[in-house]
């Protein structure tokens, strides 16, 4: 992988983990655990991508759909990791 396509998917992966943020809220604390876990699974689904030799929407050597897909699950995962309980205010 060359530096355009890795700076490209560094900066892709931080804007699918800003925009998460913004939908779900939180910290500045997750936000930052939010981006590393975003990092690590975006070129994480595009080395698997790579590996199984997916082709399907690939943007130069970067494999946007396979990365996004695992980008996306790992935020999910996180988001559900670090969650607070809510306190009911009812009472």
């Amino acid at each position: 992988m060359n530096l355009p396509s890795f700076l490209f998917g560094l900066v892709f992966s931080s804007l699918l983990a800003a925009l998460f943020h913004l939908f779900v809220g939180g910290s500045v604390w997750k936000l930052i655990l939010l981006m590393v876990s975003a990092w690590i699974s975006f070129f994480a689904g595009n080395w698997i991508a790579n590996s199984i030799g997916f082709e399907f929407d690939k943007l130069g050597e970067l494999h946007i759909g396979m990365a996004s897909t695992m980008c996306f699950t790992a935020l999910a995962l996180i988001n559900w990791l670090v969650r607070t309980p809510t306190t009911d205010k009812r009472r």
